[in-house]
């Protein structure tokens, strides 16, 4: 679901905004209405937002102090002419037409799938902070915004395979990009998806149906980080990591850890993955939540180590 702001000194016209959106059952677009700044900058401290629309009076105010709005958030503004709707989206247009606006601007073309890194986070050891990491790897993207997909093979509550967001995915329905989307949840500022729940849907999944959830998450190039939790999932075929720009692989230095990293390498070259082991980057992830100052700098400085050495795939 995506998240726009609307803030007009006209409040009729904010409420007749909203209403129109939460009654529309097909829209994946959710608008939040503000009647003051102060009230804008409490909300983007805690939660994200897509995009602003503005009234002249406000866009200015925003344009000058940009700090207010993360910049993952586009700040347009609502024209009240028809000539002036270059520079923004015309305000006294349609239900239907403000809403095709602004899924144009959502959508837009100079977001291309080259500027979105694509990363895994994956070990074969547990316990090794695989899950901080990726956490942590989605919480710090500053340019649009990181998305955090969350392979974990359990489920919280008792569900059936049909409505799981990966059997949908595994067997292509129509459609999708818009039921991922309906499905991202934002969690301590990380937005989140959570596609599997349990374990056969993660042992289905293969470089196919992995390519085909990537392509659907690159269209709109909402994100510039798409990281891949593996965590406790059980991987069936490892060919599908080469799918990423590069692997992080949290390690522990304990005698027995380091046997079975070295037992897993091993099984990686005779099985004819080679490749895979140049994407994977060995790294140990601290001790401490993933927001905690030493595993944001550790999340930060091999990201900014892997983009030096162009580990990010050029299509």
């Amino acid at each position: 679901m995506y998240r726009v702001g609307i803030i007009d000194s006209d409040s009729e016209y904010i409420y007749a905004v909203q209403g129109y959106f939460s009654s529309n059952i097909n829209s994946s677009i959710e608008v939040l209405g503000f009647s003051d700044i102060s009230f804008l900058e409490e909300f983007i401290a805690k939660e994200r937002l897509d995009m602003v629309l503005c009234g002249l009076e406000y866009y200015e105010k925003l344009k000058a102090s940009r700090d207010i709005l993360c910049q993952a958030t586009a700040l347009t503004l609502l024209c009240e002419n028809t000539n002036q709707a270059e520079a923004g989206i015309y305000k006294y247009q349609t239900a239907e037409g403000l809403c095709q606006s602004i899924n144009r601007r959502l959508f837009t073309d100079d977001k291309r799938e080259t500027v979105t890194q694509r990363i895994a986070v994956f070990s074969p050891l547990g316990r090794c902070g695989k899950t901080t990491l990726a956490r942590a790897v989605a919480f710090i993207d500053e340019v649009r915004g990181g998305l955090l997909i969350s392979m974990e093979n359990y489920a919280e509550h008792e569900v059936s395979c049909e409505s799981l967001l990966m059997y949908q995915i595994l067997n292509k329905a129509p459609d999708i990009e818009k039921l991922i989307t309906r499905n991202i949840r934002t969690v301590r500022g990380v937005n989140v998806v959570e596609p599997v729940g349990i374990h056969f849907d993660a042992m289905g999944v293969n470089s196919d149906s992995l390519r085909y959830m990537m392509d659907q998450l690159l269209k709109s190039g909402r994100f510039s980080t798409i990281c891949f939790d593996f965590g406790s999932c059980a991987v069936a075929d490892f060919k599908l990591l080469c799918e990423f720009d590069y692997v992080l692989m949290p390690v522990l230095s304990d005698e027995v850890s380091e046997r079975k990293l070295e037992s897993f390498f091993n099984y990686i070259e005779k099985t004819g993955n080679g490749e895979l082991i140049k994407r994977i980057r060995r790294l140990n992830v601290p001790i401490g939540e993933f927001d905690s100052p030493p595993v944001i700098s550790v999340a930060t400085r091999v990201i900014e180590e892997m983009n030096g050495r162009k580990f990010i795939r050029e299509n």
